[in-house]
């Protein structure tokens, strides 16, 4: 799917909600401490922040790795 989609942050959040992340949603790092259930995926220098729920996933934030994580989360 990747490789002939456009990789845009859109592209990236269809693949891993739709494929990867919803197969093994639990293979994500936990930021449990940041909030309850908060889950994360790095990729391409990104994390993509989601929550498991009944029907699979649900894809919260996508923020650069270079930030303060729990900065920007904090600022919701």
């Amino acid at each position: 799917m990747l490789a002939t989609e456009t990789l845009t942050v859109y592209g990236l959040m269809r693949f891993f909600r739709d494929d990867y992340l919803a197969r093994f949603p639990y293979i994500g790092k936990s930021y449990a401490s940041i909030s309850e259930g908060l889950r994360g995926m790095p990729l391409m220098g990104y994390i993509i922040f989601y929550q498991v729920v009944d029907e699979g996933i649900e894809i919260l934030r996508v923020v650069s790795g270079y930030r303060n994580i729990e900065q920007v989360l904090g600022e919701e």
